[in-house]
């Protein structure tokens, strides 16, 4: 199953994603087509969800010199909360929409859905990533990963690439959540 390209960044994206499924995320059976949405932290809360974005996070890998203190604000004034589909063209993994899992959740409960996948699907791992931010020059993304493996198994990541000639690599990675 793939989903046409449509620009630049999600060529590029879907790149990144294919390089991560074959060399950091190995052990993912199937990924999620499309993106989880970004939102922007809302700094009154103590709590914040796996894929809020904030400019004092963006701000702390500037500081960090991961990325520079233009980008984190070009960044922060881009995010885009909108969801892409992933072209999933060459990915050596299953593909599913978000609709159908949520569709196989809501017929009964996790330990039994992930059962599911596991036994009638051969999917022991899967992951969703989050839609990109991206520096001004696209040689910059950053982007959140959730690997999931059963009910209370699964990590979450944020990830810093940058593009060096034609290589994507990883220049930053923080877990922010675990189960």
């Amino acid at each position: 199953m793939s989903c046409s390209k449509t620009s630049v960044k999600e060529d590029e994206y879907s790149i990144i994603i294919d390089n991560l499924l074959r060399y950091r995320f190995n052990d993912a059976d199937m990924i999620i087509i499309e993106t989880t949405k970004l939102s922007i932290q809302d700094t009154t809360d103590l709590i914040y969800e796996h894929t809020e974005i904030s400019l004092d996070m963006l701000n702390w890998l500037a500081d960090k010199k991961i990325i520079s203190h233009n980008d984190a604000i070009y960044m922060y004034k881009n995010i885009d909360t909108t969801s892409i589909n992933i072209d999933t063209t060459g990915y050596d993994v299953k593909c599913m929409h978000q609709d159908s899992l949520k569709n196989i959740y809501s017929k009964m409960d996790l330990d039994s859905a992930y059962e599911y996948l596991r036994k009638e699907l051969g999917i022991y791992n899967l992951i969703e990533v989050s839609t990109p931010l991206y520096s001004k020059d696209r040689n910059t993304f950053i982007m959140f990963v959730a690997c999931h493996c059963g009910s209370l198994c699964g990590q979450g990541y944020i990830l810093v690439l940058t593009k060096t000639g034609n290589k994507w690599r990883i220049v930053e990675e923080a877990g922010t959540w675990e189960s």
